[in-house]
């Protein structure tokens, strides 16, 4: 399960990186469906690092 999550975490920082290249918007279409998935993510990214705080603090 874990190695699942670091894949969405992992997809959702490539996605900032890949809209935020210069060439992003060259594709106007391509750059909306980037822009859709990372917006699809973004909420279960923030789910998972409250999880992992969660996980942090109590090994603590």
């Amino acid at each position: 399960m874990r190695e699942k999550l670091n894949k969405l975490k992992a997809r959702y920082e490539e996605l900032g990186r890949l809209l935020s290249s210069p060439d992003a918007m060259a594709d106007m279409d391509a750059w909306k469906e980037l822009n859709r998935e990372r917006v699809q993510l973004e909420e279960i990214v923030a789910v998972i690092d409250r999880y992992e705080k969660n996980l942090s603090e109590q090994a603590t």
